[in-house]
Order: C-alpha cells, then sequence, then structure tokens
C-alpha cells in the first residue's frame, strides 16, 4: 500500500472529514490503514466496564510498555444532582510521562487490539484525544508461549518468546493533568505487581527489558 498524500486529496474533503471528527484530527491516515493496533491499559480491559469499546475489534495479547511511565487512578466517588439522583463515578486511570517526587515510573500492562478507523473515532470520543489524552505511538513488548501436544499426548510447552511492536496509547496530557492530580485525595497509583518469575528481554536499541515490577488496572481498583 503506498503512503498517503493529503495534497492530493480535494481540500473540501479533507475539511469535511477533520471536522466530522473533532478528535480524530488524523482520521484519513487512519483509514488509509485496514486496522490500527491500540494498547489498551484502562475500563475497556477484558472485565471491565468500558470493554464494549473495543469489542469490534480484534485481541493481539496481553503486553507490556517497554518504556516507564507513572500510573495514576482517579478514585471512585459519588454525588447527587437536585433531583436527588445519585452519580456515581467509576474509577478510571491516567498513563503519565513525567516523573513525579517519590512516585515509581514503572512499565505498564495492558491488552493489544486491532481497531478500524471508525471504532477508534469512538475511542478518541471517549478518551477525549487532544484533550486529556494524547492517542501516540508506542512500543510495547509481546512475553508468549506456544503449547501443543505432542505424539504421546502430553501436553508441551516452548520456552518464553518475545516481540516488540509498535501500537497507539493514550498517554495522559502534561499540561492537562499536572493540574489534577493531587496524589492521595481523588488520585492515587494503580497497584504495582510482581511476576511469579521475573521477565527480561533484551532490546537491540535501549537497555534489557526487565519485568520485575509493573503497573496494571485491574478490576480490583474500584473498590477503592
Amino acid at each position: 500500500m503506498t503512503d498517503l498524500n493529503l495534497e492530493t486529496l480535494p481540500a473540501t474533503f479533507v475539511k469535511a472529514a477533520r471536522e466530522s471528527t473533532l478528535f480524530t484530527p488524523d482520521i484519513i491516515e487512519l483509514e488509509h490503514r485496514a486496522s490500527n493496533l491500540v494498547f489498551v491499559y484502562n475500563e475497556c480491559q477484558e472485565n471491565h466496564y468500558k470493554r464494549y469499546l473495543v469489542d469490534q475489534g480484534r485481541f493481539c495479547g496481553t503486553m507490556f510498555t517497554v518504556g516507564r511511565y507513572t500510573l495514576f487512578k482517579k478514585r471512585k466517588y459519588v454525588i447527587g444532582n437536585p433531583d436527588g439522583e445519585v452519580i456515581v463515578h467509576q474509577s478510571f486511570p491516567i498513563m503519565v510521562e513525567d516523573k513525579w517526587p517519590r512516585i515509581e515510573q514503572l512499565r505498564v500492562k495492558g491488552e493489544v487490539w486491532a481497531i478500524d478507523s471508525q471504532d477508534l473515532t469512538k475511542l478518541d470520543d471517549y478518551m477525549l484525544n487532544g484533550v486529556e489524552f494524547e492517542r501516540t505511538r508506542i512500543e510495547v513488548v509481546y512475553p508468549h508461549f506456544y503449547k501443543w501436544v505432542d505424539a504421546e499426548g502430553n501436553n508441551r510447552r516452548s520456552e518464553l518468546k518475545h516481540s516488540f511492536h509498535m501500537a497507539y496509547a493514550y498517554v495522559g496530557i502534561g499540561d492537562y493533568w499536572n493540574t489534577e492530580l493531587d496524589v492521595g485525595f481523588f488520585y492515587t497509583t494503580c497497584r504495582r505487581y510482581e511476576p511469579r518469575d521475573p521477565l527480561s528481554f533484551n532490546h537491540e536499541l535501549t537497555e534489557i527489558i526487565n519485568l520485575n515490577r509493573y503497573y496494571s488496572f485491574n478490576p480490583v481498583e474500584y473498590s477503592d
């Protein structure tokens, strides 16, 4: 497939496409691909309440960010309106690049999905892409192994393997969240986890990737 050159398209078409997808200014470029890999670390994951936003896509695997981030979450809170209706706002995570004093940056666990451009616009709308989050391409690592049954009927498993991929991720915009995060009252960090067997992978461009600790936004985060 050849690269898309926006200069060859009618200016009125480009303008109309961008205005109809306010939070997806790169919609025309996205349409040029059959699907886009998206790293999902939030409430759109399996067993979370916004999973339907990625259900039309294809699940590619559980992966980890190569870069280190801080994974905050906004705590669940309840408010009432003048009509006496109680509204529950569920917890959600914010992955940010900025370093915070006395808070460690770790790799983040999530899911990678192959999503077409139209469903990606729904994610952009939900995440307020360009306002609260920036959909940007990051590198992720996919640890995996193969299972099979041998000729004697025994279950076998390969050694752990890994591969690196580029995927879109919604990273919190510093100019927005740095004035919001209070670290302790409305916001706190997500839980940290340690694998049963520490993992490490050689990366040709950076240091060895160690997964001895990582952040993950699991359903238990909704309980506090």
